[in-house]
Order: C-alpha cells, then structure tokens, then sequence
C-alpha cells in the first residue's frame, strides 16, 4: 500500500476573535462581515466558524481596491 505525502501545509484558519483583531474591528463587525458574506466563512460547529487567509486577503485587498461596504 503506498502512502501519500502533502508536500505543502494547508493554509492556517483563523477564528472570528482572531480575524477581528487582524482588522482592528469589534468582534462584532466582524461577524456582521461573516454573516453578510462579505468574508466567506466555514462553518465547524453550530456555533463556531473559521475563516481560511486567502479569503481573508481577498477581502484585504478588494478594500484596497476602492470596494464598496
């Protein structure tokens, strides 16, 4: 039986606390921005959610960009 490595770590996932102080928002601006879609989230509990650090440079930068609210 031949075994697979991952030769590249995935990337980390933070928490909504976690992205909240990245941003400098209140943990809940930052739920708001979850729960409106505008930071994609994944969902790990019923009341628990990540959000991976692509997605949260995605959003980053389209803010950079001049993105709207």
């Amino acid at each position: 039986m031949a075994t697979r490595t991952v030769t590249t770590e995935p990337e980390p996932l933070m928490t909504a606390q976690e992205v909240a102080d990245l941003l400098h928002v209140s943990l809940r601006t930052c739920r708001t921005l979850l729960a409106s879609g505008a930071i994609p989230s994944i969902k790990v509990a019923a009341r628990a959610r990540r959000i991976d650090v692509n997605d949260l440079d995605a959003y980053v930068a389209s803010r950079k960009d001049g993105g709207t609210r």
